[in-house]
């Protein structure tokens, strides 16, 4: 104590309060306050909520500022993600005031001392940063949608990341000391607080549903992140060369960098969420209306389609988890199945779903004005993450009996679990009978006036057609025609395709037949082989089920009953299904052509393999403007997910594209120019056919909404030609390969390649041909185009790499007489050569430029690989390289 009357002590505190002091009360400069008033013309443009608008001049594109409302009056200061030009619908991520509303004429403004501000025209606060006095200079809206208010060294005061209401942009968070969840938006007009949220918990982010009715938010769903310890944060991140969206997260106290998800979960690997087509740093996750978790990404390179959903937690092609989870999937009430609400199950049977299925209320709590029902084997969306209370069955139900509030009861007999359920909605159907619910009605229900009423709104036609539906679309496999298939036994003797093992399954019409094969253990694609065990030839795989999503040892295929086709691993994790169940299937079949197919009572196809082609066409099968519209490249012999190349049906022909990891989008590499005689209207499909007499094989294709129709010839095999495919290859070209029934030796032969040195198109058109940097000429890789001379080329061939942005690190050096492959077949944009070189030195991921003189294009490279050796010498290239 003594030491603090000490003169150079006082003197120096003294010093430091008032530096304190000073940067405390720093004032905002005049030039960076701003007030904005909500007033004057609503917006043009169609935005989310389908809401009126009026944006403010706070913006960094595409982030704008602006007041909205879905009910009058009503206004909500929000940031908008989207841009005028796309003529898109603009979306909302984040907002200042939900559940607090402004009107005409209120303010946002940053005051002097420092305070954002929103009040209505009265002056009335309705919301604040509570940052007056705090040393504010400035308000920013960073390009990556945070807004921030910075003090006189640039650190942020605040920010609008630490208060996400429903959304979280790339990079924003959620952390232990808060923010620590998001929270649903209640309705598309109602813009306060739903019952859904996403919580970061010590160890997991969990949803949780909190009804009217129950006492607390349960829990529907979990994804855990460590073991040990408790986590910090998780941040939504956008890697930008592979555009993989995922979290990453941060153990507190455990002294290690930021973590990716990589820990399985129930056997399924977690981690990355999404992977966009092309820029996936403009993605926000949201916590929807209706409780699901989704990843919209906005595609700035692009007019039509700027918004994607490109990730879905709850649905019927997640990897993650069944839509059946979902509290409000069924309603206030229903049986599902195989991401379907199959029922409603009332005490005197399951009827047919529809959202009029309820639960008759208790309005009583005397147990003797009530009673039970029993549902087995089925499961209430609660019980698959809660432990539930270990009790008798019987106790079970006296807690319920005894609770006011409890709706039913489910019962787990294997581990005697208990869970009081305060609201039924949806129920999950599950094998077996162990799993119990028990559903409390009133006494003295009359289900006949129930029934009655219902069909009442139904006209007598529709009723009639309903019955007949049902009828039919409940119809079940016959037993005779269900099978169950397990990969399991010896592996076949045979050499297969990408040098596989293989089990083959007794589905077959020869030479087709069904199996299992993989190239790396214990990871199996179901698929279907062409070819015969006594040509001892070479088996190919012309479709697949599951690709990228393998299945291990004991994995089974089975037709069920209920008509749905699935494949399933050994712990019952479905892989792949054809989502038919109870849509009136009573058989499989495998026809002569290689179509699978599932069919009704009166022989039309349910489902068909036909529609769901990967990489393979067969004869007769197709592409359709209205899908299947593409075929996806494998990504190697050993690596079964899709790879970088496409063939794509558009308007008025087919497309190539290439996607490599630097590149923002898909590359054209070739586009079939005359194929089609096209003068007006789009294609609608475009059909693989072999004519039977001349063994000519080509695309059968239509325009759309026309007579006009015709066929392109693109191969002529030496005899029968219908057992053809084609192929879209793991190097980006097109074959056709033709098998001969009739000869023991050869039986396999390529029919027709599209780049080739006998074929139209050369084979330097091809992106990969020369490796990662190649000069290619008469279909050769001729050299390695260094800056000191052209080299002798091989796979080793490839420029030096730029890690800096500055232009001062960096410098070009030029290639004549050279076309880089996305030339050809795309137009560039018509600048200057100087300008050219500008927008590459401005984009970090620019490796090069080429430039045509004689009419003044320009294409930017994001991967340079095949350059292709032209006479023109006005064709020049630019390669970027370090000094």
């Amino acid at each position: 104590m003594a030491s603090l009357h000490q003169p150079k002590t006082f003197l120096l505190i003294l010093f430091f309060f008032s530096s304190f002091t000073l940067v405390a009360h720093a004032t905002v400069p005049q030039n960076e306050t701003f007030k904005f008033v909500n007033s004057g013309e609503i917006g043009p443009y169609i935005v989310e909520y389908d809401a009126s608008y009026r944006m403010q001049d706070l913006f960094n594109s595409p982030f704008q500022l602006a007041f909205y409302n879905t009910t009058p009056n009503s206004f909500t200061l929000a940031l908008r993600m989207g841009l005028r030009r796309s003529e898109q619908l603009f979306r909302w991520v984040w907002e200042a005031n939900r559940g607090n509303p402004v009107g005409e004429n209120a303010t946002f403004s940053l005051h002097t001392d420092g305070n954002l501000v929103l009040a209505e025209a009265d002056g009335r606060v309705a919301w604040q940063t509570n940052t007056a006095n705090k040393g504010v200079v400035a308000l920013r809206l960073l390009p990556n949608g945070n807004m921030v208010l910075l003090n006189a060294k640039g650190e942020f005061l605040w920010q609008s990341f630490d208060h996400p209401t429903d959304t979280l942009l790339v990079d924003q968070y959620l952390r232990a000391k808060g923010p620590t969840k998001l929270v649903s938006r209640l309705s598309e007009k109602e813009n306060v607080d739903g019952p859904y949220s996403l919580v970061l918990e010590p160890k997991r982010l969990a949803l949780y549903y909190k009804s009217n009715n129950s006492p607390k938010p349960v829990l529907y769903w979990y994804r855990y992140f460590t073991q040990q310890g408790s986590v910090e944060n998780v941040t939504l991140i956008s890697d930008p060369e592979s555009y993989e969206v995922e979290f990453a997260y941060h153990v507190a106290g455990s002294g290690s960098d930021t973590r990716i998800m990589a820990e399985p979960l129930n056997n399924i690997p977690v981690g990355v969420m999404a992977m966009p087509v092309n820029n996936s740093t403009l993605t926000y996750l949201r916590l929807g209306i209706d409780g699901n978790i989704r990843l919209h990404t906005y595609f700035l390179g692009v007019r039509s389609g700027v918004w994607q959903v490109t990730y879905t937690l709850f649905d019927r092609d997640s990897y993650d988890e069944s839509e059946c989870q979902w509290p409000e999937k069924c309603g206030k009430f229903g049986l599902c199945k195989d991401n379907q609400c199959v029922g409603c199950p009332l005490e005197n049977g399951v009827f047919e779903w529809s959202n009029n299925c309820t639960a008759k209320a208790v309005t009583s709590c005397k147990a003797s004005e009530f009673h039970y029902y029993k549902i087995e084997g089925v499961r209430h969306y609660m019980s698959r993450y809660t432990d539930g209370d270990r009790v008798s069955e019987s106790n079970c139900g006296n807690k319920c009996t005894k609770d006011c509030k409890c709706v039913g009861y489910f019962y787990n007999r294997q581990n005697s679990r208990c869970w009081i359920a305060y609201d039924l909605q949806t129920l999950t159907r599950v094998p077996g009978s162990k799993q119990v619910g028990f559903i409390k009605v009133p006494n003295n229900i009359s289900y006949s006036s129930i029934t009655t009423t219902m069909a009442s709104s139904l006209s007598l036609l529709s009723l009639l057609f309903f019955s007949s539906f049902t009828i039919i679309a409940h119809a079940i496999v016959p037993q005779n025609e269900t099978f169950k298939f397990v990969n399991s036994g010896e592996l076949g003797p045979f050499i297969v395709e990408y040098g596989g093992d293989y089990r083959m399954i007794s589905i077959f019409n020869s030479p087709f037949q069904v199996g299992f094969y993989n190239t790396t253990p214990n990871a199996f694609t179901l698929a279907l082989r062409v070819g015969l065990q006594r040509s001892e030839q070479l088996f190919r795989w012309v479709w697949e089920a599951n690709r990228g999503n393998p299945v291990g040892e004991n994995a089974t295929f089975s037709l069920n009953t209920d008509g749905n086709l699935v494949l399933a691993d050994a712990d019952g994790r479905v892989a792949w299904q054809t989502n038919t169940a109870n849509k009136g299937v009573v058989a499989f079949r495998l026809l002569p052509n290689g179509n699978m197919v599932l069919l009704d009572a009166q022989g039309k196809f349910v489902w068909q393999s036909f529609d769901h082609p990967t990489d393979t066409l067969l004869v007769g099968q197709y592409l359709r403007a209205k899908g299947p519209s593409k075929l996806v490249s494998r990504l190697s012999e050993k690596e079964n997910v899709d790879g970088p190349y496409s063939l794509v049906l558009e308007p008025k022909g087919l497309a190539l594209y290439y996607k490599s990891k630097n590149s923002p989008r898909p590359i054209l590499y070739w586009f079939s120019s005359d194929w089609f005689s096209i003068q007006q209207g789009s294609l609608e499909n475009v059909t693989l056919t072999s004519d039977s007499e001349s063994f000519e094989i080509g695309f059968d294709y239509h325009v759309a909404n026309s007579s006009t129709s015709g066929n392109r010839i693109i191969g002529r095999p030496v005899n029968n030609s219908t057992l053809t495919y084609l192929r879209l290859g793991i190097d980006g070209n097109i074959r056709l390969h033709t098998y001969f029934l009739d000869v023991r030796d050869g039986v396999w032969q390529v029919t027709y390649t599209l780049f080739d040195r006998d074929s139209d198109e050369s084979e330097c058109q091809l992106p990969q041909r020369c490796g990662k940097f190649g000069l290619c000429e008469d279909n050769q890789c001729v050299a390695c185009p260094l800056e000191n001379g052209l080299f002798g080329w091989s796979n080793n061939c490839t420029s030096k790499v730029v890690t800096s942005c500055k232009a001062s690190e960096f410098h070009y050096y030029k290639l004549e007489g050279v076309e880089h492959y996305m030339s050809r077949y795309t137009n560039g944009d018509r600048v200057s050569e100087s300008n050219c070189g500008n927008k590459c030195t401005k984009d970090c991921k620019c490796v090069g430029y080429f430039y045509h003189r004689e009419n003044s294009r320009c294409w930017i490279a994001y991967d340079l690989q095949t350059l292709t050796r032209v006479a023109n010498s006005s064709h020049v290239g630019y390669i970027k390289v370090p000094n």
